[in-house]
């Protein structure tokens, strides 16, 4: 009797045993499953951040006569007459733009913000960039906005250049 207790004890520790693994598997598969679905679901909110950011950055209105950076940023790179106050409309796009940069890419994002007048960097207007994080080797984005302009003569080119990587 005591020898058959033995093994029945024996037979349900084995099968706890199984059990165990069954579900540390189906558990552990589980876990993929869900950090993968979280991992698209990052890429796809960073997709959409990226896409979006250059055009609203563009049409937010500003305190400078109701002035939108686009707007700002044309009169800096082909006109200089816009005046904020103390501001030209190149340190007041610089500072509506900085602001705006911090307050959405968190620390956790490499970015590079940067307005182009026909391919070259535009001067009065700061390369603003947050590379505090582990540089991400080859792994950028770029998203390019373009802020054509037509002012009476004036014809030039501008684009807002955003790159990233996370």
């Amino acid at each position: 009797m005591k020898k058959n207790a033995q093994i029945e004890i024996a037979g349900l520790i084995i099968i706890v045993v199984l059990v165990s693994l069954v579900l540390l598997f189906t558990l552990s598969i589980n876990i993929n499953k869900v950090k993968n679905v979280v991992s698209e679901q990052k890429t796809i909110r960073h997709t959409q951040l990226r896409e979006r950011f250059g055009p609203v950055l563009l049409e937010t209105t500003t305190d400078c006569s109701n002035k939108n950076v686009r707007e700002l940023l044309i009169d800096c790179a082909f006109i200089n007459q816009i005046q904020c106050g103390a501001l030209d409309s190149c340190a007041k796009a610089n500072q509506v733009m900085s602001t705006i940069t911090e307050k959405t890419f968190d620390d956790f994002y490499v970015f590079k913000l940067e307005v182009l007048k026909n391919d070259a960097q535009l001067n009065g207007i700061n390369v603003i960039e947050n590379t505090n994080p582990p540089r991400c080797g080859d792994e950028k984005y770029t998203e390019t906005q373009p802020a054509y302009t037509n002012i009476g003569s004036v014809y030039g080119n501008l684009v807002l250049v955003l790159t990233q990587c996370y």
